[in-house]
């Protein structure tokens, strides 16, 4: 009896470890957003300002506080830069990820708070796992060793044509390409976690590269003093992953008309933007 004793004290120990374990990782993210302004019939000085701002939206700074069971990842609150001058298209990025993310690891599901045109959602969703391809490669970042994982989702990037009138009914144009996502995590710290949505690794994810973005993990700290709460967004209307887009992609078309009517330019301009 003495050794069954022993071993269910030893997976007492390790259930009680685990609820009252807690970590936080600082990440910084830095996109390359790419974009297409060949056929725009815009000014230099006018390509450099649009790039320019949507180069300071690139680049962004995130909390992730996790356990074994669930994790919340919000960005840190920065200013927004405002682009001076008249007229034109404004821009306002969104940084990948939106609002604050609860990630429930046993139930696999995520709710995620996003707000739209001064509107609130709520995102509940499974989560899908991606079909991670492992590596027996290495690095060191920071104090943690990291090994390679890898797997390929399809991106969908939307071509906006602003001189364009769309006509009633018109689908909006994407182009869909093929994205290897690199990510390195650490046994180390053994949560199946990572910043945005992704999941299923046996560790901690310190490091992501999609190929329009990087994502590194630059502090953690493990069992820190002060321990914050890991709670679940809660205002804003509930919708799943599908009908948010279906509402985003109205939101987008409605601006881009209403852009149109003020604009009252006949011009066509292709620009595609991806990132």
């Amino acid at each position: 009896m003495k050794p069954l004793l022993y071993l269910l004290s030893i997976l007492l120990s390790y259930q009680l470890y685990a609820q009252s374990f807690q970590g936080e990782a600082t990440y910084v993210t830095k996109r390359n957003f790419s974009i297409n302004l060949d056929g725009a019939q815009l000014s230099e000085q006018r390509k450099k300002m649009i790039a320019e701002r949507m180069k300071q939206f690139g680049e962004s700074t995130h909390t992730l506080i996790f356990s074994p069971q669930e994790s919340i990842f919000k960005r840190e609150e920065s200013l927004d830069p405002q682009t001076p001058g008249r007229g034109g298209m404004r821009f306002r990025m969104m940084a990948a990820g939106g609002g604050a993310l609860h990630v429930d690891l046993v139930k696999q599901q995520y709710t995620q708070q996003q707000e739209l045109m001064g509107k609130f959602f709520l995102i509940q969703d499974s989560l899908e796992l991606p079909q991670w391809k492992m590596s027996q490669e290495s690095k060191q970042i920071g104090q943690y060793n990291c090994l390679k994982a890898t797997y390929i989702r399809t991106q969908r990037s939307r071509v906006f044509q602003p001189g364009k009138r769309s006509e009633p009914g018109e689908e909006p144009e994407f182009q869909e390409e093929e994205i290897e996502v690199v990510a390195w995590y650490t046994p180390q710290i053994p949560v199946s976690t990572g910043p945005n949505r992704l999941t299923g690794l046996p560790g901690l994810i310190l490091e992501v590269n999609d190929g329009s973005a990087t994502t590194l993990c630059t502090q953690v700290v493990l069992n820190p003093k002060d321990k914050k709460a890991i709670e679940v967004p809660k205002k804003g209307k509930v919708v799943d992953q599908e009908t948010f887009e279906k509402i985003q992609e109205e939101r987008i078309q409605e601006m881009r008309e209403r852009y149109q009517n003020n604009s009252g330019r006949g011009r066509s301009e292709r620009i595609i933007i991806r990132g």
